[in-house]
């Protein structure tokens, strides 16, 4: 077994609410998903990215495995339980599931999950627990079984053993419309200065 938590990126979505590939959308001088994959390849764990059927995508980099995910049509669960049984076949003792189209997100929020033990999710402002989120071993088989177009998120709902971090509402960003992908590059340009 492994020590480490694999990280898993979450790129098969279809984007219907952007109307364009929006992992691909410029984005404070790169890609939006760069931003992601930049931050998971920073903090040197193990990690892989699940993405829709066809090529790699041209904005991950090479140091991250691409998993193509043939049910990605039939909604993010797929995607979940893909990564899932990518973790089991890895004996990772953790999947920190994270999502590409969270540009936002740094490397120390993943490195602070994957410190902690048992369940964890980012507290949002909402109060709700979300992604990014770390599920242990014990959890992978419900991971798999996920169906729909619902993640994992009612697995952390659910649960009130789930430690909840604290983080800047900047940092969940999840860039689904053309005005949340200028929030984003604000902050990220803010964040050069």
């Amino acid at each position: 077994m492994t020590e480490a938590p694999l990280i898993a990126l979450l790129a098969a979505g279809r984007a219907s609410r952007f109307g364009a590939d929006k992992l691909a959308a410029p984005c404070s001088g790169q890609p939006l998903a760069s931003h992601a994959a930049r931050a998971v390849l920073a903090t040197g764990l193990p990690a892989l990215c699940i993405t829709a059927p066809g090529p790699r995508p041209a904005w991950l980099p090479e140091g991250i495995p691409a998993i193509a995910n043939p049910a990605a049509t039939d909604g993010l669960a797929t995607s979940v339980a893909l990564a899932a049984r990518e973790a089991l076949a890895r004996k990772a003792p953790a999947l920190i599931i994270h999502l590409a189209d969270m540009p936002c997100v740094p490397a120390a929020l993943l490195l602070a999950l994957a410190a902690v033990p048992g369940l964890a999710a980012c507290h949002y402002p909402s109060g709700r627990a979300g992604v990014p989120a770390r599920f242990p071993a014990d959890r992978f088989a419900e991971l798999c079984a996920l169906t729909g177009d619902r993640g994992a998120g009612a697995l952390l709902a659910d649960d009130p053993a789930v430690l909840l971090l604290a983080c800047p509402a900047e940092d969940l960003v999840d860039v689904d419309t053309p005005v949340a992908l200028a929030r984003a590059e604000a902050i990220l340009a803010g964040r050069r200065m």
